[in-house]
């Protein structure tokens, strides 16, 4: 029989800084408030600065922000630092196993003290996210660093989830291959899309079912001021966007050049206004889409006509700002999510098949393209097809519905 859970850990957290991963565990924590109304739940946190934001809820550092945090702008050494993390969590199971002895000698006090912090939780799980991905051959080693957390579950006997996750794609099928006994090992592996869960089932992961990401539930707050310091008048046009660095810096460049083309090609109807959001702002990381469109509307060609939204907003009012939008050009994936989920026409940049597999889950899959792809005319026919499309609406609060209702899981079942 399950004994009671009375403490649950919350890993694989990166930070408030983005508001599509804070808005994962916002609606997580309200979930298993729901579901374990009397269980104390601990956070997991990469970002330091992410104490207190949670509310009540006591966030630490994880073993993310205490192994590599030192090393995050060198990646050939956070590589090795991770590998040689790796092996020593390697070895503990092995004296774990063999032993029955738990061999901490191998790790720093500090990281003796999180792994041994593991005993004490009832039920990990392993917040959602599209993290469990490799670009290259050696990607294995963050994709391994990742799973971590369940590694150490496992080693103490603890059950563990993996909760409303993207999984793959993968540069090498022998990836998958790896991550496999992870995946097994948990009670379940909830996805969030199509894509995820045919992936996994291809790869014989037996243990998974499909969800719609949490994030679709996020509630919304006042945002009236912000409305009011940035002129958003409802009789305009208003378009949101968000933009973020991801391939090399040729393609970004290309990339960045058809975003600023489009919105000159915008501006010409004097009835339309631009808002870039900030979804992400984690400067520490070199992770801010303000950074990325510092100097490109600065001229008094823009005045009034766009504007760069640069507070650390909350996803609740992030995505409070972006349902006073008229349409919605997207490439942060959960700004999509928070357009859509509010019934806004949107049309989606792909850089992950994660967000491919958002819009065919809503059966918009003909409003995404994949950022690679992007340029000025592709854009803009993008945006004369969604205009004169009379079903979008239709088809998507109809999906949207559907979407919504297939939310939850009933974690108990599976423990």
């Amino acid at each position: 029989m399950q004994k009671d859970i009375e403490n649950i850990l919350i890993t694989n957290v990166y930070s408030w800084k983005n508001k599509g991963d804070a808005a994962i565990v916002l609606c997580l924590l309200d979930d298993l408030r729901s579901q374990f109304p009397r269980a104390k739940i601990v956070i997991y946190s990469s970002d330091p600065s992410d104490i207190g934001k949670y509310g009540d809820y006591l966030v630490e550092n994880s073993l993310d922000s205490i192994i590599v945090s030192k090393v995050l702008k060198h990646r050939i050494f956070k590589k090795i630092v991770i590998s040689f993390f790796l092996i020593r969590l390697y070895l503990f199971r092995l004296f774990k196993k063999i032993f029955n002895t738990e061999a901490y000698f191998l790790f720093s006090d500090l990281i003796s003290e999180r792994i041994l912090s593991y005993k004490k939780y009832d039920l990990v799980i392993a917040c959602g996210g599209g993290y469990l991905l490799t670009r290259n051959v050696t990607d294995i080693f963050n994709l391994l660093f990742m799973v971590s957390g369940c590694s150490i579950a496992d080693i103490f006997s603890k059950p563990y989830i993996l909760y409303h996750q993207s999984v793959g794609p993968f540069s090498s099928k022998w990836h998958i291959n790896i991550l496999r006994s992870y995946l097994l090992g948990a009670k379940v592996v909830i996805c969030r899309e199509q894509i995820s869960y045919d992936r996994l089932i291809k790869a014989g992961i037996t243990n998974a079912i499909i969800k719609s990401d949490i994030a679709f539930l996020l509630k919304t707050a006042d945002v009236e001021d912000l409305v009011n310091k940035y002129k958003i008048d409802p009789t305009k046009n208003n378009i949101g966007i968000t933009v973020r660095r991801w391939m090399s810096k040729k393609k970004h460049q290309d990339y960045l050049k058809a975003v600023v083309d489009f919105v000159n090609y915008l501006i010409e109807d004097e009835n339309n206004r631009i808002f870039f959001m900030p979804q992400v702002v984690y400067v520490e990381r070199g992770d801010s889409d303000h950074q990325i469109l510092e100097g490109l509307f600065d001229s008094d060609k823009y005045k009034d006509r766009v504007f760069i939204v640069r507070e650390d907003l909350s996803p609740q009012q992030l995505k409070g700002l972006i349902g006073k939008m008229k349409l919605f050009f997207g490439t942060r994936m959960h700004s999509n999510i928070f357009a859509l989920s509010q019934s806004i026409k949107t049309i989606a940049i792909a850089y992950e098949t994660k967000t491919r597999g958002i819009m065919d889950s809503l059966r918009l899959s003909k409003y995404v393209i994949n950022i690679e792809d992007v340029s000025k005319d592709k854009l803009i026919d993008l945006f004369l097809g969604i205009k004169n499309d009379k079903d979008y609406d239709a088809i998507l609060n109809r999906n949207l519905d559907i979407l919504k209702d297939n939310v939850f899981v009933d974690l108990k079942s599976f423990l």
